[in-house]
C-alpha cells in the first residue's frame, strides 16, 4: 500500500518538505531546516525512526563518480564489421557478438514489445543526439522524472545515463547500433552525481516503484553504492549480503513483482573497497562485470563474492573501452 497520507500530514505539518516516498520500504525522505523539525517528526506516534540520508546542496570533492567510464574508443578492424539479416553494428560488433545479441536480432528479438526502466545520474542531453532520434521520433520514450529535482527534465544533468541509454538504443546503421532499439524506455534521474548520500538509494526505491507502475519489464541501472561523503551512513562488505542497503531491498522486491532486474558490479575493483556494490548484491538482480573488447577482466569492475559467499558478478559484458 501507498505510504499512508495521513502519516504524510502529520510529518508536512512540522513543516518539513516532503521529498520522496517508498511504498516498498514504508518511508518518506524529508528535507528539514532545523533540527526541531526532526525531533517533532520523531515524536509521531506512526515515525519508528528517523535518520540522516543526506545533506541539501553539499557539492562532493574529489574525483568524480564516473570518471572510470568515460569513453576511450577501441582500436576496431573496421573491415570485420557484422552485418546481421538485421542490423549493421558498427563499432558495437565486438559488444554485441560477445553476448549473442545478434542472432537474437535475427530472430526478432531487439526490444518489441519491452519496456526497460533505466534508473541514471541524469541523461545530458540525450533528447538530441542525432543517434537516438529513432527512439524520440518513434515516441519509444514512455515517460521521464527526475527523483532528485522533482521535476520531469532529465535532459540538463550529468552524461552518464545517456552514454548507457546509447548502448541500448542507439541506431545509427554502420556506426553503432544498440541491443534492444526497438524497445519502450522510462528515463528516471535516481543519482544526484554531485555528492554521494544514501538519500540516493531510497531515490533509487522511489524510481523502481514508478517503474513498476508504468509496467516495466526490465529495471537497470549502472549505480553502485558503497562508502558515502558523511562517513556514519557508510556501508561495509558485511551489508552485501543481499537483504541490508534499502537499493538492494527494493530492487529484489522489483524482482519479486516480475521485473528483471539488472545492475553493474561497480567500479571499485582497483580501489580500497574491491568488492561488488550495492544494489549488485541483491540475490535476484542480475550483477553485470566489466570486460574489454577481447573479453578480458576489466580493472575498475567490482568483485564478488557476495558477503554471504555468492558468486557475483553473474555475468559480464564490455565495459572496458
Amino acid at each position: 500500500f501507498p505510504v499512508n497520507p495521513s502519516y504524510l500530514n502529520g510529518v508536512s505539518a512540522t513543516g518539513a518538505i516532503i521529498l520522496n516516498t517508498s511504498r516498498w520500504l514504508n518511508t518518506a525522505t524529508v528535507q528539514i531546516t532545523n533540527p526541531a523539525q526532526l525531533n517533532a517528526i520523531s515524536a509521531l506516534s506512526y515515525v519508528s525512526s528517523v535518520g540522516n540520508v543526506g545533506r541539501y546542496g553539499h557539492q562532493k570533492n574529489g574525483k568524480e563518480k564516473f570518471d572510470d567510464e568515460k569513453i576511450i574508443l577501441p582500436t576496431i578492424n573496421t573491415s570485420v564489421y557484422l552485418r546481421t539479416n538485421s542490423f549493421n553494428y558498427g563499432q558495437a560488433t565486438g559488444q554485441t557478438q560477445m553476448i549473442a545479441m545478434d542472432a537474437l536480432h535475427n530472430l526478432g528479438y531487439a526490444g518489441e514489445g519491452m519496456m526497460i526502466a533505466l534508473l541514471d545520474g541524469g541523461f545530458k542531453d540525450a533528447n538530441i543526439m542525432p543517434a537516438l532520434d529513432s527512439v524520440f521520433a518513434n515516441n519509444q520514450v514512455v515517460a521521464t522524472w527526475d527523483f532528485v529535482s522533482n521535476d520531469a527534465n532529465v535532459y540538463d544533468d550529468n552524461w552518464h545515463g545517456a552514454s548507457v541509454f546509447s548502448c541500448i538504443a542507439a541506431n545509427v546503421p554502420g556506426e553503432m547500433v544498440g541491443t534492444a532499439p526497438h524497445a519502450q524506455f522510462l528515463l528516471l534521474r535516481s543519482e544526484d552525481v554531485s555528492s554521494e548520500y544514501i538519500i540516493e538509494e531510497y531515490n533509487y526505491a522511489a524510481a523502481a516503484e514508478y517503474a513498476d507502475s508504468v509496467g516495466a519489464d526490465v529495471i537497470h541501472s549502472s549505480l553502485g553504492y558503497t562508502t558515502f561523503d558523511d562517513a556514519s551512513q557508510d556501508h561495509t562488505y558485511a551489508d552485501m549480503n543481499g537483504n541490508t542497503a534499502p537499493a538492494t531491498i527494493a530492487a529484489d522486491l522489483a524482482a519479486k513483482k516480475g521485473i528483471i532486474v539488472t545492475s553493474s558490479a561497480g567500479n571499485e575493483g582497483n580501489g580500497a573497497w574491491n568488492y561488488i556494490s550495492v544494489p549488485a548484491d541483491g540475490d535476484s538482480v542480475l550483477a553485470i562485470g566489466a570486460v574489454d573488447q577481447q573479453g578480458m577482466y576489466s580493472s575498475f569492475s567490482s568483485n564478488g563474492p557476495s558477503y554471504d559467499g555468492r558468486v557475483k558478478p553473474d555475468v559480464a559484458a564490455v565495459g572496458g573501452g
